[in-house]
């Protein structure tokens, strides 16, 4: 049972191992929008090639769900404000699994893309209730820790699914769809575990009591959009042109080429489990620059690289900046957004990160067309070590406005 806080106001009761247990599931399961079904995109794209455009087609079955979550995140986050994060959640693991399981039953392309764009928008339903509920259930340091954890959890769910939905692809292209039906136990589980936290109308500092709202710190709040838009751009460059730049530098497999993405991603996975760590000693704004730097020096040695070991060095030293992505957007976020806007203001973050992800593609393509995986590579490197050096002055100013 919940208490009350030293200003009278109801607190959540401490969250049971089962309710940590579910929160890190979910969000495992939100990296399965894509993950799962990638590996049958060639057969997916045979079974459709009675309709016009076969190709396209098939490529809007993995790009939609990530356009669906980048648009309706924002509004995700007003529901959950205004109806509750229990009944949000539950909604979207429901729908989770009634739009994600279309392509094992159904084999026409036009009612799958409708179920994956379902899928989306119950995926920005389950992203931003999963990390609202964090913010509600723990503070300080504790969830600082956590959000680390939901990370390296989002990190591990990418490196597992790969592979699952490969063997399953095996079978036949229907098949990895099935793996959606897993959401049903978790919705059992958020059902039992998952307590609806107390609705607070105002915000209090310690030590203050108040009736008054806290305004939104609007030029924080763009500015954590803005690195999570940026460096998702960055970080998705791994996924789609690893495979095309292994091959035409070294004529790899692409069995190697997804050992080298899951290399990307275990190194975020470890970044995110030592998070809270990290977090004890090094303020944010200086968190924010090294993510900068490990991304662009990591893109630098992948686009300059002559030798395939220097590749994977590139490649996991990106994947340690980009593992501080969203621990430290999260916990920054939670720190500054009042209560009652908590759940807008993640989903806005959320909606930054995928409209990163979905425009990566677009705007390396002309890289890519006139110089090359490679030039792509360096030409994101330059921009994320300038953009380093725009938050190293920015992290100086505030550490002198501090000593004043």
């Amino acid at each position: 049972m919940g208490g009350t806080n030293t200003n009278g106001k109801p607190t959540p009761p401490p969250p049971t191992l089962e309710a940590r247990a579910t929160l890190m599931t979910i969000s495992m399961m939100t990296v399965m929008a894509g993950a799962i079904v990638a590996p049958a995109l060639p057969q997916i794209e045979t079974a459709f090639a009675a309709f016009p455009d076969s190709d396209l087609l098939a490529k809007l079955v993995l790009a939609i769900p990530a356009l669906a979550i980048a648009l309706f995140a924002p509004l995700s986050g007003v529901l959950v404000d205004r109806f509750g994060r229990r009944r949000l959640m539950l909604i979207g693991l429901g729908l989770y699994t009634l739009a994600g399981t279309t392509g094992m039953y159904l084999s026409d392309p036009y009612p799958i893309l409708a179920g994956r764009l379902g899928l989306g928008v119950a995926i920005a339903l389950m992203m931003t209730t999963n990390t609202t509920l964090i913010s509600d259930y723990f503070a300080g340091a504790e969830r600082t820790r956590f959000l680390g954890l939901q990370a390296s959890f989002m990190g591990l769910g990418g490196v597992l699914f790969l592979p699952l939905g490969g063997q399953l692809a095996t079978l036949n292209w229907h098949a990895p769809f099935a793996v959606y039906v897993a959401a049903l136990p978790l919705l059992y589980a958020a059902w039992l575990y998952l307590p609806e936290p107390p609705r607070i109308t105002t915000d209090h500092t310690p030590g203050r009591i108040t009736d008054e709202p806290l305004p939104i710190p609007w030029p924080t709040v763009l500015m954590l959009y803005f690195v999570g838009l940026t460096a998702m751009v960055a970080f998705y460059l791994g996924p789609v042109q690893v495979p095309f730049h292994m091959k035409s530098l070294y004529g790899a497999e692409p069995t190697k080429s997804s050992f080298a993405i899951a290399a990307i991603t275990l190194a975020g996975v470890v970044t995110s489990l030592f998070y809270g760590r990290i977090a004890k000693r090094i303020a944010a704004p200086w968190i924010l620059v090294i993510l900068y730097a490990l991304v662009g020096c990591g893109h630098l040695i992948v686009g300059t690289a002559q030798i395939e070991f220097m590749t994977w060095l590139g490649l996991i030293i990106s994947g340690f900046g980009s593992g501080l992505m969203i621990p430290t957007l999260s916990t920054w976020m939670m720190r500054i957004s009042p209560n009652r806007f908590r759940g807008r203001l993640t989903g806005g973050m959320m909606s930054a990160i995928f409209v990163g992800q979905f425009l990566s593609p677009i705007l390396v393509r002309p890289l890519v067309n006139t110089g090359g995986t490679s030039r792509a590579f360096e030409v994101i490197g330059f921009v994320m070590l300038a953009l380093c050096v725009i938050f190293f002055v920015g992290a100086m100013r505030v550490r002198q406005t501090r000593r004043l």
